[in-house]
């Protein structure tokens, strides 16, 4: 009767399909001019790279070569059209994220249709044919939940849901295209379909980093679910072959890759601690997703380190729920295999940002892509329930119970998501929401602090920022950001005398370099020095100033830049004005024009900023003004730039090798040792191999083996071997400047510093522009300072 009714009404699928489609668009209408939060605006809102783009080649270039590299490349790619296409208006980004979100919710359908394929449920009031309806109800159970908002509402959270989108899209293309082969499709359409599973995963790839767990969900596809008698076979044949690659696998990636990754030293918590504490974060998890109430929700979580697996007492509590769980899902693996691969892929898929990495504890995101396996094992095991339960209904009341269940929890998922929206009204609403959820947490009071100041609330911003910085803890990441409104709210309220005090009290008390995020630095030095201008007090706003350009080597904070700029130019103008003595190097007797653009001219030369040196020369050219100094400075430039262009022609390791590694077998080799460097891999014959064949080519290969043996020999600490390698490299090349580079690291490493400062300074000549100059830059600072570092 049910299998009658359902056939007998085959226009309704679409139009139920299309209305829930619209249900998403409802829950997420009141978000369209949400503001931009928190990493929204170093991400995308203020990344030059970003705005810059042009659909160019070279652009596309440099937004790979973000902070993020190649790994975010297609976020940030779909940021900068946004911005490109819609002049960067909050409804496009946000448009966007909802359509990438619908989108999501389409192909989970599809790839739970794929499953239920594979693995049909036998569901009373649903026939086989009809099982597209449960997996709508489960896709739609995924897209309606309020914790997703996380990741559609917050923009920069458009990674994890590209990641999820391309994810998903190429695990479904792998079951249909698994389907295929077990239906004897055509061989060219099923290669098809692979090769679209293996683009979609790239994009995934490129997307977020976690999308690299794909390989083993598709590995646990095949053994729990396709359950191939060939695989098994070929499994049982070659298992000491395949026990061995693994192992080798897992050694590399433990001795070379997860140390890269564990570094915890800007963290407040161990690596056991963390460990324990997402024990406890999984299962908090769990609880949101079956009770997502907006009470629970938020963009900032307050969770108490696990310092054992009895403080708190949780922590032994969730380890014994985690297991029952993973026994359940062993003990239903024949029986409901869907539920075991559900459970496997919301577990496994948090493996990678929930346990060693030591990434912040807990961020409602990250459960976009784990969530799908949840709904999917959640909405069977409630099926199958209800089959248990309800065996005496007729199989049209029990089809009307079913189904009005599931549009009831399905509009209430939809109301929830509203109301949890509408916290993101604006920025005041949402940190005052993350302070209410979260009142330990000093980055909520920082965040809060900013939009009081942002909203001219400078009272209440003065008290957040305090309860901040006492909040405080060992790399405390939002010591500045705190810092900065606590000042501009003192400026406003108390004077700037009164902000100046506090300031300079604050640097006393500031965090050690690296022990907290620098983005709002910066803008306090810059504030700081305007606070000195109002008071008249021009050297002091001087020095700071120029302090702060220093910070600004490489661009990074690209407004702060603009804003220290144009105070440095106010106060070589008022110091000119008041005949006030800053550094000795004004002349008071020149034209005050000329005086104040050639020593900008100056200034932005020494911090290394020539594009903006010659811009002040020529401010002094077309005044009609004669300079000595902008002639030297525009000579020096050009000298630099030459060199700088010498150096690149000679290339790096990475360019002349790793991106050229058919050019001929000696650059083969060369890229291969390259890599194994990169992965620490030195003691093996195979890297001896690749060095004597390259060592037996031109003179250019012969360099570059010795300057990779060099580094090998210094990891190994043989630093002495080291140098004689690099010594023998340079007679090769003198001219070449990452080889006196490396000679100056391994000089350090045996304590003879004059000669590693020798070896530094002629690498940097024959290099101004060398990729790392502010590293090398800092050491020296250490050397000279008689500093340890």
């Amino acid at each position: 009767m049910g299998g009658h009714f359902l056939r007998q009404k085959e226009w309704l699928f679409p139009v139920v399909f299309m209305l829930l489609a619209l249900f998403i668009l409802i829950a997420y209408s009141n978000t369209l001019y949400s503001p931009f939060v928190l990493d929204d605006f170093h991400s995308f809102v203020e990344e030059p790279t970003v705005l810059g783009f042009n659909f160019s080649l070279a652009a596309l270039k440099r937004l790979a070569e973000t902070p993020f590299g190649i790994r975010r490349l297609l976020p940030l790619l779909t940021f900068a059209i946004d911005i490109k296409l819609w002049g960067g208006s909050l409804m496009s980004f946000h448009l966007t994220n909802i359509v990438i979100h619908l989108f999501s919710f389409i192909v989970l359908f599809r790839m739970v249709k794929e499953l239920l394929w594979l693995k049909p449920c036998q569901i009373r009031f649903l026939p086989s044919d009809k099982l597209s309806w449960l997996a709508l109800a489960i896709a739609a159970s995924w897209a309606l939940n309020p914790v997703q908002t996380n990741a559609v509402t917050y923009l920069v959270q458009r990674m994890a849901a590209l990641a999820a989108l391309f994810y998903i899209t190429s695990f479904t293309l792998y079951l249909a295209a698994r389907r295929n082969q077990r239906q004897g499709v055509r061989a060219s359409k099923t290669a098809g379909l692979f090769l679209l599973a293996a683009i979609s995963w790239g994009l995934a790839l490129m997307s977020k980093e976690n999308s690299a767990s794909l390989p083993a969900v598709i590995i646990g596809t095949e053994l729990l679910l396709i359950n191939d008698s060939a695989l098994k076979r070929f499994i049982k044949k070659h298992r000491l072959a395949i026990t061995t690659i693994v192992l080798l696998l897992a050694a590399v990636f433990c001795d070379a890759v997860l140390p890269r990754l564990m570094n915890y030293s800007h963290r407040h918590f161990t690596l056991g601690q963390r460990l324990l504490t997402e024990l406890r974060v999984v299962n908090f998890y769990i609880f949101i997703l079956l009770l997502p109430l907006p009470h629970f929700l938020s963009l900032e979580h307050n969770i108490p380190v696990s310092t054992s697996l009895f403080q708190p007492l949780t922590t032994f509590s969730s380890l014994l729920l985690l297991i029952g769980l993973l026994y359940f899902a062993w003990r239903v693996r024949k029986s409901l295999p869907l539920v075991t691969f559900g459970i496997c892929w919301f577990l496994g898929n948090l493996v990678i940002e929930s346990t060693v990495i030591p990434l912040e504890l807990i961020f409602e995101h990250r459960l976009y892509l784990p969530s799908a396996g949840f709904f999917l094992a959640v909405g069977i095991i409630i099926i199958k329930l209800f089959d248990r339960n309800y065996s005496e209904v007729t199989v049209h009341d029990y089809r009307t119970i079913v189904l009005s269940g599931v549009i009831i929890c399905l509009s209430l998922l939809t109301m929830l998501t509203y109301f949890r929206n509408s916290t993101w009204h604006s920025s005041l609403s949402l940190y005052r929401d993350c302070v209410k959820k979260a009142p330990l947490s000093p980055r909520s009071h920082a965040n809060l602090a900013k939009a009081l100041s942002e909203d001219k609330q400078y009272t209440e911003a003065i008290k957040e920022s305090e309860k901040a910085i006492a909040l405080g803890r060992r790399n405390f990441e939002e010591f500045w950001a705190a810092a900065n409104n606590l000042i501009l709210g003192i400026a406003k309220t108390k004077g700037y005398s009164e902000a100046i005090h506090k300031a300079v009290e604050l640097l006393k008390k500031a965090p050690k370099p690296g022990q907290a995020k620098e983005n709002s630095y910066p803008t306090f030095l810059n504030n700081l020095a305007r606070f000195y201008l109002h008071e008249k007090d021009y050297r002091k706003a001087y020095d700071t100033l120029l302090k702060n350009s220093r910070l600004n080597l490489n661009d990074i904070f690209l407004k702060d830049l603009k804003n220290c700029e144009k105070l440095l130019a106010a106060t070589l103008t008022l110091a000119l004005e008041n005949k006030v003595v800053l550094d000795g190097e004004l002349n008071f007797s020149a034209n005050p024009e000329l005086e104040l653009n050639a020593r900008m001219a100056e200034i932005c030369y020494s911090t290394h900023r020539w594009n903006h040196a010659l811009e002040y020369c020529r401010k002094v050219k077309k005044a009609g003004f004669i300079s000595d100094k902008c002639d030297k400075i525009e000579k020096k430039i050009s000298a630099r730039r030459r060199a700088n262009r010498l150096q690149e022609e000679k290339g790096s390791l990475k360019s002349n090798y790793l991106y050229h590694p058919c050019k001929s077998y000696e650059n083969f080799c060369l890229a291969c040792a390259y890599l194994l460097t990169k992965f620490e891999l030195y003691n093996n014959r195979l890297m001896d191999y690749f060095l004597e064949v390259a060592k037996n080519a031109d003179m250019t290969h012969y360099r570059d083996a010795l300057l990779l043996n060099s580094w090998r020999l210094y990891e190994k600490k043989k630093f002495n071997a080291a140098i004689d390698e690099i010594d023998k490299a340079i007679i090769l090349d003198q001219e070449y400047a990452r080889l006196w580079i490396n000679r100056g690291l391994y000089l350090m490493a045996t304590g003879d510093r004059r000669q590693a400062l020798r070896s530094f300074g002629r690498g940097l000549k024959l290099y101004p522009d060398y990729p790392h100059r502010r590293k090398i830059e800092s050491i020296i600072d250490f050397v000279v300072s008689g500093k340890e570092g």
